[in-house]
């Protein structure tokens, strides 16, 4: 089999940026951005001569909503409206969405509380839905803030074998 990757991302996007709604701020609503690019990527693909079928969304949780109480608190609310309004939007009701933990960095690494814990909400929500699966990334080796080189690289790791399984 031939598989295609579309990646989309955004530096510094919070999940208000992500709703189907909207944003009020027009070159943040991304939502809109990620679902047209989605549709195009599959029409090239099958003007190219491919079968094209959507198998799943990768979604790995950034720092930005884990670092003021109000993001943290409608993280999973809001990423629960995307995956809603993704699976309608792509006509695709069941469609897969693996979602990676974000671990809370320990107070010891920074002097302070640099990020709020998600991780229980995110798993929930992957309880609530069984196309959610939630891949879990604390043990991955990763610095104060980001993830490192090896960490990316074992991240990407993390998310293919969730799909195997």
């Amino acid at each position: 089999e031939t598989l295609a990757i579309y990646k989309f991302t955004h530096s510094g996007a919070q999940s208000i940026d992500w709703l189907p709604e909207g944003t009020d701020i027009p070159h943040r609503d991304l939502y809109q951005m990620f679902i047209k690019g989605v549709k195009k990527t599959q029409a090239d693909l099958k003007t190219a001569g491919y079968e094209c079928e959507l198998a799943g969304v990768f979604w790995h949780c950034g720092e930005n909503d884990r670092a003021l109480h109000q993001q943290a608190s409608m993280y999973a609310p809001n990423l629960k409206k995307l995956i809603e309004g993704a699976r309608k939007d792509l006509a695709s009701p069941k469609l897969k969405w693996y979602i990676t933990e974000q671990p809370v960095i320990p107070e010891s690494w920074a002097g302070k509380r640099m990020f709020l814990d998600v991780t229980k909400e995110l798993q929930a929500l992957a309880q609530a839905d069984p196309n959610i699966k939630f891949i879990k990334t604390s043990h991955l080796p990763h610095r104060v803030v980001l993830f490192g080189t090896e960490g990316i690289l074992n991240l990407g790791q993390e998310m293919a074998n969730a799909i195997e399984k």
